[in-house]
């Protein structure tokens, strides 16, 4: 898959990374402008994107990070981002929606994404508000 899109990306280094190996095993992936600094590497990737070299990058970082992610925004209105799984040390991709406002999802919608991000949630009935 290939689209233009702009991405920017972090991660967190495990403590007691080797920096040089790490750098050695991504200096070659050009594709990708990084910058390692204080524990932590950012990420970004312009122009074209290419989803196998962008995995290629972010797999080659699994065994060195504890978390990361990398935020995409393409043409149109397309948006997402892959998040590393610490547990897995995969990286799992996450579609986006651009929204301005809440009267586009429903009230079901809003409460999954509320019960994923960890709330407890209940529906009190406007006949039972006073």
């Amino acid at each position: 898959m290939s689209c233009c899109a702009l991405g920017t990306g972090w991660a967190i280094l495990k403590e007691g990374t080797d920096i040089s190996e790490l750098e050695a095993k991504i200096y070659d992936l050009d594709f990708m402008v990084y910058y390692i600094w204080d524990g932590h590497i950012s990420f970004s990737d312009e122009d074209e994107y290419f989803e196998e070299d962008t995995m290629e990058f972010l797999n080659t970082l699994n065994s060195y990070i504890t978390e990361g992610s990398i935020v995409y925004s393409g043409e149109g209105d397309d948006c997402w981002r892959f998040v590393f799984d610490s547990e897995t040390e995969t990286w799992k991709r996450e579609e986006g929606v651009i929204d301005y406002n809440f009267e586009s999802y429903t009230d079901e919608q809003m409460i999954e994404e509320l019960i994923r991000r960890g709330y407890e949630v209940s529906k009190i009935h406007p006949e039972n508000l006073k």
